[in-house]
Formats: C-alpha cells, sequence, structure tokens
C-alpha cells in the first residue's frame, strides 16, 4: 500500500523534472542563439580592414604614383566609415581635417558669434567648417565600392568647398580693410564679386586639373591687390595685416609642396601613410584657416576700440 501510494508522488515530480529540463535546454538554446547573434554583430563591426597596392586599385584612386601601399579599394560606406579609425594612406588626411572642425566648433560654442558682427563671424567660420568637413568626407569615402561616379562627385563638392573657403573670410577682410573709406570699400566690394562670380564660372567648367586651379589662383590674385590695397592705406589693424600675410604664404606653400609631390617624390613609398605632401598641404591649409580666422577676428577687435578720426597710420616699410 505504501508504495501504491507513492506512485502517483513519483510520476508527479518526474513531470515536474521534465518540465524544468525543457526550460533549462530553451534558455540555453536562446542562450546560444543570443551568442551567435552577438558573434555576428560583433564580426560586422570588428572590421579588419584589407590594405592593396597602388596597382590592385582603380586608376583614380592612385592619383599620385609615389604613394605605393595603404589603399583601400571597393568599401562599403560602413566600411568607409570604420576605416576612419584604422591607419592607410588617407587616415592623415582625415584627421588633420577633422581635429580642426573640432576646434572651430568649440569656438562657437565657447565664444558664440561676435556681438556687434555676428555675420561676419558666420562668414569667417562657417566657410572653414564646411570646407574642411567636405574633405574629411571626400578622404573618407573615396574608395567606395559605386566607383569613379561617386569619386568625381565627391571631389568636386569637395573642389567647391575651397573654392568657398577663399571667398567669404576675404568679404570679412575688405569690409574692415577699407572702414574708414566707404568709398573705396565699395570699389573693392564690386571687384571682387565680379572677380568671383568669373571664377565660379570656370570652376563649374573646369575638367581638368589645371582649370581646376585656374580659379583658385585668379582668386589669390584678388585678394593679393586687396591686401596691397590694405597695406597701403596703412590704417587698419597690423597684427591682422600679419595674419592675413601668414594666410597667404601657408595656403602657397601647402599648393606648391602639393604639386611637387614632395618628399614621396624623393623617396617613393617611404611616405605612404604619413607626411606625404598631401597632407602636409592639409596640415598647412587648417593652419591657414586658423589664421584667416584669428585675422578677422582682430579686426574685429581692433575697430570695436578704435575709431576713424583718430586713426595712426603705418607705413608698409615697419614690417621690414
Amino acid at each position: 500500500m505504501a508504495q501504491l501510494g507513492k506512485k502517483p508522488q513519483d510520476e508527479a515530480s518526474h513531470r515536474r523534472s521534465q518540465s524544468v529540463t525543457s526550460c533549462v535546454e530553451s534558455v540555453k538554446g536562446r542562450s546560444k542563439r543570443t551568442d551567435e547573434a552577438n558573434g555576428k554583430s560583433t564580426q560586422r563591426f570588428d572590421y579588419q580592414l584589407l590594405l592593396v597596392a597602388a596597382k590592385e586599385v582603380d586608376p583614380h584612386l592612385a592619383f599620385n604614383k609615389y604613394i605605393l601601399h595603404g589603399y583601400r579599394h571597393k568599401l562599403t560606406p560602413m566600411q568607409c566609415i570604420l576605416s576612419v579609425f584604422q591607419i592607410h594612406n588617407e587616415t592623415g588626411n582625415i584627421w588633420t581635417h577633422m581635429l580642426p572642425i573640432a576646434f572651430f566648433v568649440s569656438h562657437l560654442v565657447l565664444h558664440g558669434p561676435w556681438q556687434h558682427a555676428p555675420l561676419f563671424y558666420l562668414a569667417a567660420t562657417v566657410p572653414c567648417v564646411l570646407c574642411l568637413t567636405c574633405s574629411s568626407i571626400y578622404h573618407t569615402f573615396m574608395p567606395l565600392s559605386s566607383g569613379e561616379k561617386t569619386y568625381s562627385t565627391l571631389l568636386f563638392i569637395d573642389y567647391l568647398s575651397v573654392f568657398n573657403v577663399m571667398v567669404w573670410p576675404e568679404v570679412v577682410s575688405i569690409y574692415w580693410s577699407f572702414y574708414c573709406d566707404p568709398s573705396v570699400k565699395l570699389f573693392m566690394f564690386v571687384v571682387y564679386f565680379s572677380i568671383t562670380v568669373l571664377c565660379l564660372g570656370l570652376a563649374l567648367r573646369a575638367r581638368t586639373v589645371k582649370e581646376r586651379l585656374l580659379p583658385f589662383g585668379i582668386q589669390s590674385l584678388a585678394r593679393g591687390i586687396s591686401l596691397i590695397f590694405r597695406m597701403t592705406l596703412g590704417y587698419a589693424s597690423k597684427e591682422a595685416t600679419l595674419l592675413y600675410l601668414a594666410t597667404e604664404f601657408l595656403g602657397i606653400a601647402g599648393g606648391m609642396i602639393n604639386a611637387m609631390r614632395a618628399p614621396e617624390s624623393i623617396f617613393p613609398g617611404m611616405f605612404d601613410t604619413w607626411l606625404n605632401s598631401h597632407q602636409i598641404m592639409h596640415i598647412l591649409t587648417a593652419m591657414a584657416q586658423f589664421c584667416v580666422f584669428y585675422a578677422c577676428q582682430t579686426d574685429y577687435e581692433y575697430w570695436q576700440r578704435t575709431s576713424c578720426l583718430d586713426v595712426k597710420r603705418w607705413k608698409v616699410l615697419e614690417f621690414l
């Protein structure tokens, strides 16, 4: 009788044990599937960049024949983004522009626009940020698998952003340079914007490297003439004038180094990753943008404390 009484109880205990075992196996199954999913997710984002030699990429990516290795090739958009944090021959080009972006954005957040000339502040900063941003995007996404058409579009946007940064800070410069001579200032604006429209037309029609460089050359000449007039009148801020001169020097030096392909043309393959001519140009042009921004700010601060009635003219020879 005792044994008969225990049988239903044993069967119930057995059923509970089976139920618990089934639940445990179900949990293990879900855990395994979760681990597999996490593994796939980790594999997806823990991307190992595969670099190839110049002879293995499309010709439009190997435009510098002295950069022999470290190329990315036929990547997806996500792979391009992940490659920003890995080492290749565009890493320096990307970060030499991304870091200056952080400077300009932090300056805007911490200090804000100039109180009495907010539009001039934007004219001095926004083009710099746009230029740096477009260049970073171009260098990040240039190896997209969509090919040369996408590359050409990115290059054109980058090109226009460079043209843009050459135009608008100079507007601020002209305004402060001829602050006490309204007629001269109006004349300079008319001439400058006429030249700018001409250069924009040339830029939009440009198809070759020489055609793309021509608008930059004309625009640089216009800025140089404006700077000569500023130094001739000699009543604007001397410190700002020095910064404008530094801006032009850095821009010209960067362009010349990039055109000469130095130093990689002397030691092919040695500067594939770091300190090639394009990276040096990036550093110099970023410094030029810092200079033109602080030149505009120095001009603004100068005219906040100076009246046209008590300006002291200085001579060009004072710079020598």
